[in-house]
């Protein structure tokens, strides 16, 4: 099970339609929730070889264009 946030697209009863959706083609959705302002993690903890590789990400997938509210991550000690 994951969580990922996505762009909604369009709503077509019984189909609703998203961008960016972190999931195989055709895994159900278990829960939909509506995601505001206050939703924004600031200070993520990753592993170290995700804050390694954050800077390659940024520039090949346009990170601030998708995630500009997104704060840096802090790698987890554990």
């Amino acid at each position: 099970m994951g969580v990922t946030v996505a762009e909604l697209v369009s709503i077509e009863k019984p189909i609703i339609r998203v961008r960016g959706l972190d999931a195989l083609t055709g895994a159900p959705a278990l829960d939909i929730k509506p995601y505001d302002y206050y939703d924004t993690v600031k200070s993520p903890r990753v592993p170290w070889w995700f804050k390694d590789r954050l800077s390659e990400w940024k520039y090949k997938w346009g990170y601030e264009k998708v995630a500009p509210r997104f704060g840096p991550c802090v790698e987890d000690s554990t």
